[in-house]
């Protein structure tokens, strides 16, 4: 038997798998640097007014394309209160780099959001935001306060900016924006 041989095959051997080894780690190290989206649920907030509602923020979207908000949520009243004749609700967008600027809105007024009877209903407030512009040409990284109240729109405006704008305290935002194509 040739030692040498075998030394040779085992150096070769080492040198190719130390080799693979590195080529994967270097192939794959993007996908591990990609940060994981959190997905978790708001807690239910309520609106401490009479008659009292909880709601839950689903989903916040920016339609940059035609300027407009889209703000789902889901309302709940007890059983045995009367159901609010109106909702005001206002949504707040703010970057975790500057929470002290918000963009606002405007709160919508929703008449007889129990309308269809029920204890529950899930509501989409549309808006306008013409803002959009002042947000400068960033176009993600946003997340909303969701306020609501059964009082007036100056109330749900009141709540909004005693709100704390953090990012376990609001809903990150969907962006649609317009998509450039190249040919």
């Amino acid at each position: 038997m040739n030692i040498q041989k075998h030394i040779a095959g085992l150096v070769l051997f080492i040198f190719i798998v130390s080799s693979s080894v590195y080529i994967y780690s270097l192939v794959a190290a993007p996908l591990r640097m990609i940060p994981p989206i959190p997905l978790y649920e708001l807690p239910t907030r309520r609106v401490n007014s009479s008659p009292p509602i909880d709601y839950q923020p689903r989903l916040v979207s920016l339609d940059f394309i035609n300027e407009m908000s889209y703000t789902t949520l889901t309302v709940k009243r007890e059983s045995n209160t009367p159901a609010p004749a109106m909702l005001w609700v206002n949504t707040s967008f703010f970057v975790p780099e500057s929470p002290d600027e918000l963009w606002t809105s405007g709160p919508v007024e929703l008449r007889a959001p129990f309308g269809g009877g029920g204890n529950q209903a899930s509501l989409t407030v549309v808006s306008r935001f013409p803002w959009r512009n002042s947000a400068g040409v960033r176009r993600a990284g946003f997340y909303a306060l969701v306020t609501v109240s059964t009082v007036s729109a100056d109330d749900a405006l009141r709540r909004s900016e005693q709100a704390e704008a953090t990012i376990e305290t609001a809903v990150p935002v969907l962006v649609q924006v317009e998509q450039q194509t190249g040919r």
